[in-house]
């Protein structure tokens, strides 16, 4: 068998698939009981209005830094406040303004939820997570299936 890691209610089931090809509903990976968040983030957290999460998971490839600068010069010319997820662009935390929290990784069922919406790149997982946390996503797709 097939086994595809998407809801058939959000992407629905293409009609030619075989009956050996199941859209099983998404895969979770919730964060281990052992995690916690840095305390800069949960203070960051508290604060008004919510942030929103940005992040393209390993999907920047060669581009990262300059992505990252987009990225960075776009929060700052829109006044957003974001946490950015830069494990795939080593993001010099030292030079970001306030409202941008930089962080390398963190469970996707823990933050989301605290996020008033993810920009991510499509990826299965992160689109489950986001879907699961009841916030808006905004895709950024880079290949493959994720436009």
């Amino acid at each position: 068998p097939y086994l595809y890691g998407f809801s058939q209610y959000v992407v629905p089931r293409p009609r030619d698939w075989p009956d050996w090809h199941v859209a099983t509903g998404y895969w979770f990976l919730d964060s281990p009981k052992e995690w916690s968040p840095p305390p800069g983030l949960v203070d960051f957290l508290s604060q008004n209005p919510k942030p929103i999460y940005i992040g393209f998971g390993s999907m920047s490839g060669r581009i990262a830094r300059r992505l990252a600068a987009l990225v960075i010069e776009a929060v700052k010319l829109s006044n957003q406040r974001v946490v950015l997820l830069g494990g795939w662009a080593s993001i010099n935390e030292g030079n970001l303004p306030d409202h941008i929290y930089a962080i390398e990784s963190a469970p996707h069922d823990w933050l989301f939820p605290y996020m008033a919406a993810v920009v991510h790149h499509g990826g299965a997982g992160t689109t489950a997570a986001g879907l699961r946390a009841g916030v808006p996503s905004v895709v950024v797709p880079f290949f493959a299936d994720q436009p």
